[in-house]
């Protein structure tokens, strides 16, 4: 059994990235250009997640990431000098987003449904959510 990290990175549609406007992620496989300077946690450096910290991340395309060198831990992020895409988790995608958002939406319901009895628009929306087909 390997006691190997796995890194995660979210980007935007097209592999876009979420918080470096601008910024274009080297096709999978091919590493980033280093990181100039120290790295500081969301000012400089690559940035990921572990598993334990994924959902505080969600976005539309999920990655596997691969540091190399330096890597600071801290809060719900990882930091690094060097980095590249692994691949793809193509599980993730706009089907399961869905579902899980309906899952979320689902677990708090009784608390809504508590204050709102007669309302029943958010167990319908939730229940159309579950059975589209994308």
């Amino acid at each position: 059994m390997s006691s190997e990290v796995v890194y995660y990175k979210f980007l935007g549609m097209g592999g876009a990235s979420t918080f470096a406007r601008g910024f274009k992620w080297p096709r999978t496989g091919l590493w980033a250009p280093p990181v100039d300077g120290d790295l500081k946690m969301c000012n400089n450096g690559y940035h990921a997640c572990t598993a334990e910290h994924i959902i505080d991340w969600l976005n539309e395309e999920l990655y596997i990431l691969e540091f190399r060198g330096e890597v600071l831990v801290g809060g719900d992020k990882v930091c690094g000098r060097e980095a590249r895409l692994v691949r793809r988790v193509k599980t993730w995608n706009a089907s399961s987003a869905r579902l899980f958002a309906a899952d979320c939406a689902e677990r708090v319901l009784p608390i809504y449904e508590r204050n709102f009895p007669q309302d029943n628009r958010p167990r319908g929306a939730i229940k159309a959510l579950s059975l589209i087909h994308i």
